[in-house]
């Protein structure tokens, strides 16, 4: 019980990493907007890990369309 109470833990350990891993994505994100292949950051959140994967490598996709859309059907 004393590891719940000051909030260490494996689930608080897992809250953690959930936030540094949203982070990264948040600063990709401003990245791309940098670049202007996003309108803004958050929209990292709506594109497919492989359309991500290509475009930091250097792919030509259209990042704005594409979490357009995957936006609309959320």
């Amino acid at each position: 019980m004393a590891s719940a109470a000051c909030g260490s833990g494996p689930s608080s350990d897992l809250v953690r990493l959930i936030a540094l891993g949203r982070d990264l994505l948040q600063q990709v994100g401003a990245s791309l907007v940098a670049e202007h292949r996003l309108a803004d950051a958050d929209d990292v959140f709506f594109l497919d890990p492989a359309d991500l994967r290509l475009a930091m490598q250097g792919e030509s996709l259209d990042l704005r369309a594409r979490a357009a859309g995957n936006r609309r059907e959320y």
